[in-house]
Formats: structure tokens, sequence, C-alpha cells
């Protein structure tokens, strides 16, 4: 748990910088960043990239950080319709790096170390929000509705795992990691893509 609510204050830390960075808004009129309107959901699922933000961090593992982010981001872009990025990303990927000592070990080097993984998807948030703006709702509650979800800039939290490694299989367990969350994760958002464009392709 202590893991989980770690790696979800960093998440909210670095979506709360990215609404300090927005200009800001008059709280009286409804606005939504064009980062969630419709066109840009449908371009999104057009691209054929599924656009995913890699966050690694550590308060203790300094020294593994780097070589864990490199080893997560080769992998991710051997993905072909992966595109890791900073703009609009469909997907959060925060990993936080911790060391790990044995009751042997507690005033020596790390034995290891573990890797806790959450996952954020924007897209139901997109796309909830770009249904309100085509519908015939109440104003006022659009506006609540386009409010809400606008303050959730990483998204919801969709997964949480931990994989506990070493320095001999960090390499390795990184590349499992990869396959694991596009087997499970990314492949979601793809078929909402898919989904999502046969659906305006029949319209």
């Amino acid at each position: 748990m202590k893991f989980l609510l770690t790696v979800l204050l960093s998440l909210l830390t670095f979506g709360s910088t990215i609404a300090a960075d927005a200009p800001a808004k008059d709280m009286a009129t409804p606005s939504v960043d064009e980062s969630v309107t419709p066109h840009l959901l449908m371009e999104d699922s057009k691209s054929g990239k599924i656009k995913v933000k890699l966050i690694v961090r550590s308060d203790t593992a300094t020294a593994t950080v780097d070589l864990v982010r490199s080893y997560l981001e080769r992998e991710f872009r051997k993905i072909t319709d992966i595109e890791l990025t900073d703009t609009n990303p469909a997907l959060y990927i925060g990993c936080l790096v911790t060391d790990v000592h044995t009751q042997r070990n507690q005033q020596g080097s790390p034995n290891g170390y573990t890797l806790s993984f959450v996952i954020t998807d924007t897209t139901t948030n997109k796309w909830v929000m770009s249904i309100t703006q085509n519908s015939d709702i109440d104003p006022k509650l659009k506006e609540l509705i386009n409010r809400l979800l606008m303050k959730s800039n990483s998204g919801n939290v969709i997964a949480h795992f931990q994989v506990i490694s070493n320095k001999d299989l960090l390499e390795d367990d990184c590349r499992k990691d990869a396959s694991i969350i596009d087997g499970a994760y990314v492949e979601r958002i793809r078929k909402f893509y898919i989904w999502l464009s046969d659906n305006q392709t029949k319209k």
C-alpha cells in the first residue's frame, strides 16, 4: 500500500505541474482543454499510435532509476504502435524504484529492487467529455462534468503491480514488465481506438 500511495502521489504531483503550467481560466465559463476534445480523440484513434507517458522515479535507488528508465523506454520503443511522449498521452505509466535489503544485509548495499507500477488511462475522461460536449444536457451539468474530469490530468488508475528484481535480472524483468503492460493495458486502448474508428466510419 505504501508503494501505491507513493507512486500515486508522484503521478498526482506530475498532474498538478501540468495544471500549474496551464493559463488561468475563468471558472465562470465552461472551458475544455484541447487535449480532450472529440477531434483530438479521433485523431489519436486514426494515427495508429498509442501515446504513452513514462514516469520513472526513486527516492532511494538513485543509481538504478536511470537504468530502469532506459530499459523500459527501449522495450516500449520496440513496439511499433507505441509513441513515448509528454503530449496528450492516452496512458501514464508510473514506476517507483525502491531499494530492497534482506534481513541479513540491512546495513549493507541493497540486494535488489522493487519496481512498483501504476498505470492510468486518460481516454475514459476524454470520451465522456466528448459525449457531453455534443449532448443536450443542462449546460450547468456539462460544466460540472468538464471541471471534474479536467482535474484528473493523469487519468484514472487501471492497474497497480510490483516486481522484485536484482541487478542481474533487472534488464530482463523490465523487458517482461513492458510486455505485460502492452498485452494487458495498452491493448485495451488499441481495441477502444478500433471501436471508435469503426463507429465513426459507420456514421
